[in-house]
């Protein structure tokens, strides 16, 4: 089945993928419900403690029942096994079902499990090392921050307005804190050290990025920090680790006003973190940041990220 996409629903196949969704699905009508997205690679599912810990977590976070992980295994072997590839992406879906009364759920929701395979993207010929700031601005909600709901708008809009050229975005709150990219999460290394944001009001729990929490300080990170670090790399379960050279800092400028103009003024008493540093630069002007993209704490961290992908792997075959 190379190139297709596989579809199983509720751990039986689907026969028509396209119309396997109720219009009256809640995942579909109010994005409730979440996913995780992993590589699978000699037939096996890459760091899936991971990806079943996550899962886990958005269950209990987004007070759905608990997921039969024993059921779902079996069937992803056998959905793998159906599929025929040694190599490509698993994408799992979990959703309230159809019920409720608008926003309010069922009291027994009628749970939905998705699960795709599909073919791995090729990066050969995307650039991989030139990023860019995105002008689009994530919301602070510590209710649901670190879980990957399908509630994905902010991400969507930052890879609409990605120029050409460039693969990746660095995205800030509305704190103005740096949180992520547009699809990974980030890391830099400053003064030896490996530092990546806190996820506790915005951003999404990365399963690559649970890898390097035992080499990484976890804190608030500002901009500054980021244009002081030797390195700057970001984490992604599909294409793992992927180390910047160039950031473009073209939008910069234009984001920092929108801060000034639309944050700092409604803002009273600024809580502890918030960052809005002072615009500077001409907006029409090119100002690109280099970084470095060998050192010994860099080989350190992509031997953690591939030691601990196959030592929590779920074998398929």
């Amino acid at each position: 089945m190379s190139g297709e996409v596989l579809v199983w629903k509720n751990f039986h196949p689907v026969e028509n993928a396209e119309y396997c969704i109720s219009v009256f699905e809640r995942g579909f009508q109010y994005g409730d419900g979440f996913f995780t997205t992993a590589l699978i690679k000699q037939s096996q599912l890459l760091n899936w403690s991971a990806h079943k810990a996550r899962l886990q977590m958005s269950a209990k976070r987004l007070r759905f029942p608990e997921l039969d992980f024993e059921t779902l295994e079996q069937s992803l072997r056998n959905q793998f096994i159906t599929y025929g590839q040694t190599d490509c992406v698993c994408k799992i879906m979990v959703t309230r079902g159809v019920g409720g009364r608008g926003y309010l759920p069922p009291e027994t929701p009628d749970v939905q499990v998705l699960s795709m395979l599909m073919p791995a993207p090729d990066f050969k010929h995307q650039p991989d090392n030139v990023a860019q700031v995105s002008p689009i601005i994530l919301e602070i909600s510590p209710e649901t921050s670190g879980v990957k709901h399908l509630n994905r708008l902010s991400n969507v809009l930052a890879r609409k307005t990605m120029n050409v050229g460039f693969d990746e975005a660095v995205m800030l709150n509305a704190f103005g804190q740096v949180q992520c990219a547009t699809q990974s999460n980030i890391f830099v290394i400053k003064d030896h050290q490996i530092i990546t944001p806190r996820v506790n009001l915005s951003g999404v729990e990365g399963t690559a990025r649970s890898c390097l929490l035992t080499l990484a300080k976890e804190q608030v990170l500002t901009m500054d920090d980021v244009l002081n670090a030797e390195t700057l790399f970001f984490t992604n379960a599909v294409r793992g680790v992927q180390v910047i050279k160039n950031l473009n800092l073209n939008n910069w400028s234009n984001l920092q006003r929108k801060f000034l103009q639309f944050g700092l003024s409604q803002l009273q008493d600024l809580p502890a973190g918030i960052c809005f540093p002072k615009v500077v630069g001409d907006e029409k002007s090119e100002i690109m940041k280099t970084f470095e993209t060998k050192s010994p704490l860099l080989e350190k961290v992509q031997q953690a990220f591939l030691h601990h992908q196959y030592q929590n792997a779920l074998k398929l075959n």
